[in-house]
C-alpha cells in the first residue's frame, strides 16, 4: 500500500492493490456509520431528487477489503482487476474502517458481478490532479478570474493541457454550453458560499446575457445572490449557525417570474455587487444590495466581539432590513450558545426594518458564537415554509 499526504494539491494520495473479502448488500448492512447518517439527514430538493429512492435492497453498497486504506481518502476510484467484473471502475464515497463504500451504487450495473476473492486497485490520483487542473486549462480572456495564471501578454503561465474539461462538465450538467442568448425572461439565483458553482460564474453568465440583449437586459433578466447559502438546497443545513437554505429565494424567483411573464409585473432589482479577485462582494445595506434577501447585523455590547465575566451578561442587538420590493421581515430566531439549535423563536410584526435588543447572562466561562436568523416572506406569513427567505449573522462573546 502507498499512502502519503500531499501539500499541493492537499490531501491523502493513496494507491494500492487489495482483495475483496466480503461484498455487502443494502439489505444486510443498512448502517454504514457516518455515510448512512449523512443520507438520513439529507432532505428533498432539486439536488437530492436525482439520487432516487432508497433503492434495491439487493444492491451492493460496500466492499470489505483485506487491505485497509488508513487515513481519510477522498475521491478514490476502485478498478476491478480480476473476476467477472474485471475492467469495471467504481467511484468510492469513502472508507469506513476496512469498508470501501460505493458512491451512488444504484447507478452501477457492474456491482452485481463482484465476488469475494476478486482483486481490485484503489487510486485517488485523478481526484488530486483535478484540484489544480484549472491552472493547466486556462480559458479565454472572457474569464478574468484566470488572469492570475496569465502573463502581461495574456499568455498562460503554467503548462497547458491539450483540451479543456470545463466545457464537458458544463454540458454534462446543463445539457448544453451556456451562451446567454436567452429568448424570454429569466431570474438567475446564485449562492455566495457555493463550493460547486462558484458565485463569479453567475456574473459571467450575466455578462453573456448583457452582450446578447444590450441596453434592454433589465427588461428580461435578473440576478439574485443569496448570502450565507451553500450549493445544497436542503432545509437541514450542513452548518445551521453558518448557513441558510436558498430555497426561499428560489420559490420567490419562480413566483416573481410568473408575475413578470403573465402580468407584466417586474421583479425586484438585481443584487448589487462587485467582483474583486474572483470574489463576489455585496453591500452591507439591504437598500444598497437589493435582490430578495433580508440583511442582518448583530452586535454584542456594540461590537462584533465582546468580553464579559460569568454572571454579568451582554447586550445583544440585531438589526434586520428587507430590500426594496422584497417581502417583509416576519420572524427572528436566536441561537445564544452557537450549537446550531435556535432556542428562541420570535414572530414579529411584519416590517421592512426592525431593531431588537436582548440581554443575556452566561453562567460560566467559554467562547460563544451567538447567531441570529431572520426570515422574510412576501405574504407576511411567518409559518409557511414557502417563499420564506432567510439570512443570518453571528457575533463572538468571550466569557471569562
Amino acid at each position: 500500500m502507498s499512502c502519503v499526504y500531499r501539500v499541493v494539491p492537499p490531501g491523502w494520495a493513496c494507491r494500492f492493490d487489495s482483495t475483496i473479502s466480503e461484498v455487502l448488500l443494502r439489505r444486510d448492512h443498512p448502517d454504514l456509520g457516518p455515510f448512512a447518517e449523512q443520507a438520513e439527514t439529507a432532505q428533498g430538493g432539486v439536488d437530492e431528487a436525482f439520487k432516487g429512492s432508497a433503492g434495491d435492497p439487493g444492491t451492493v453498497v460496500a466492499l470489505r477489503l483485506k487491505a485497509v486504506a488508513g487515513p481519510e481518502i477522498l475521491g478514490a476510484e476502485l478498478s476491478v482487476t480480476s473476476g467477472e467484473a474485471e475492467g469495471a471502475k467504481l467511484r468510492l464515497k469513502g472508507f469506513h474502517g476496512d469498508l470501501a463504500v460505493i458512491d451512488m451504487p444504484d447507478l452501477d450495473k457492474a456491482l452485481s458481478a463482484l465476488r469475494a476473492g476478486d482483486t481490485v486497485h484503489v487510486d485517488n490520483s485523478n481526484f488530486l490532479a483535478a484540484q489544480t487542473y484549472h491552472r493547466h486549462q486556462v480559458p479565454g480572456p472572457e474569464y478574468p478570474v484566470w488572469d492570475q495564471f496569465r502573463d502581461a501578454d495574456g499568455t498562460p503561465i503554467p503548462p497547458q493541457r491539450p483540451f479543456q474539461l470545463a466545457p464537458l462538465f458544463a454540458a454534462g450538467a446543463a445539457g448544453s454550453l451556456p451562451t446567454g442568448r436567452i429568448g424570454g425572461k429569466m431570474i438567475a439565483v446564485a449562492c455566495l458560499l457555493d463550493r460547486e458553482a462558484f458565485p463569479w460564474q453567475a456574473d459571467w453568465y450575466r455578462t453573456r446575457v448583457t452582450e446578447h440583449l444590450g441596453a434592454t437586459v433589465d427588461d428580461d433578466f435578473r440576478l439574485w445572490y443569496v448570502d450565507n447559502a451553500l450549493h445544497a438546497d436542503s432545509e437541514c443545513q450542513e452548518h445551521p449557525n453558518h448557513t441558510v437554505s436558498y430555497l426561499g429565494v428560489l420559490h420567490e424567483a419562480l413566483r416573481s417570474l410568473a408575475d413578470w411573464v403573465e402580468k407584466d409585473i417586474p421583479p425586484a432589482s438585481h443584487t448589487k455587487y462587485e467582483i474583486s479577485d474572483g470574489q463576489v462582494l455585496v453591500p452591507d445595506s439591504a437598500f444598497e444590495r437589493g435582490g430578495m434577501q433580508p440583511v442582518v447585523h448583530v452586535t454584542a455590547d456594540g461590537g462584533r466581539r465582546a468580553e464579559s465575566t460569568a454572571g454579568t451578561g451582554v447586550t445583544l442587538k440585531v438589526t434586520a432590513e428587507a430590500p426594496p420590493g422584497a417581502g417583509p421581515v416576519v420572524r427572528i430566531q436566536w441561537d445564544l450558545d452557537g450549537d446550531g439549535t435556535y432556542e428562541i423563536d420570535e414572530i414579529t410584526e411584519a416590517t421592512s426594518r426592525l431593531t431588537l435588543e436582548r440581554h443575556h447572562v452566561y453562567a460560566g466561562p467559554g467562547t460563544h458564537f451567538v447567531t441570529v436568523r431572520v426570515s422574510a416572506q412576501r405574504d407576511a406569513d411567518p409559518d409557511t415554509p414557502f417563499a420564506r427567505v432567510d439570512n443570518l449573522d453571528r457575533v463572538r462573546i468571550v466569557v471569562r
